[in-house]
Order: structure tokens, then C-alpha cells, then sequence
């Protein structure tokens, strides 16, 4: 099974890819289709994802702080921020094998 920095290797050699993958996690999560990620639909994702890889969950206040500094005075993510936050997690997952620091917004 290839590690997780050669499948973020990979994707990000194809720019392509790289937007159909935001493209696809945006259709994805966004439970309602209202072409944004919500707060709840944020939410949802983390928990679904942090559940899958078997880590506990941290505070919700935590994840609420990280959200409310891509999503800006809106509260929601357009495809623009969904695709920002993306960039900043492949591209801090491609720069280290080891666990990233936490993401500056």
C-alpha cells in the first residue's frame, strides 16, 4: 500500500487532478448542494474522516477555529476557500513524512 506522501506526491504532479480531486470533495461534502461547505458540513467530514484513520476527535471549538479563519465573514466555504484549505493540507502533507505542524491562516 503506498504511503500517504507518494499519493499526495502523485496527485499534486497532476493539476488536473489536483482540481478534479477539490472538485470531487467539494460535491462531496457539501450535504445540501448549496455549492458551499457549511459549518455542520465541515463538521460532518471531520468526523467521518478523523473516524476512518481512528483518531479521536479534538474539541469541536478547535475544528469551528480553523473553519472560521478559511471561511471568512460568511461562515461557509466557496470553492475558492474549499480549495485553498486543500492546497495548505496537500501541500504540508507533500513537504513532511512526519506530522504537520498546525496550518497558519
Amino acid at each position: 500500500m503506498a504511503s500517504i506522501v507518494s499519493k499526495v506526491s502523485s496527485l499534486l504532479s497532476n493539476p488536473k487532478g489536483v482540481e478534479a480531486f477539490i472538485s470531487k470533495g467539494l460535491e462531496h461534502f457539501d450535504a445540501d448542494h448549496s455549492g458551499f461547505i457549511e459549518s455542520n458540513e465541515i463538521m460532518a467530514c471531520v468526523d467521518k474522516v478523523l473516524h476512518l484513520a481512528g483518531i479521536d476527535r479534538p474539541h469541536h471549538m478547535h475544528i469551528e477555529g480553523v473553519f472560521n479563519k478559511v471561511a471568512g465573514s460568511d461562515q461557509r466555504l466557496d470553492k475558492g476557500e474549499f480549495s485553498r484549505l486543500l492546497h495548505l493540507l496537500l501541500d504540508r502533507l507533500h513537504k513532511s513524512p512526519k506530522p504537520a505542524a498546525p496550518l497558519a491562516f
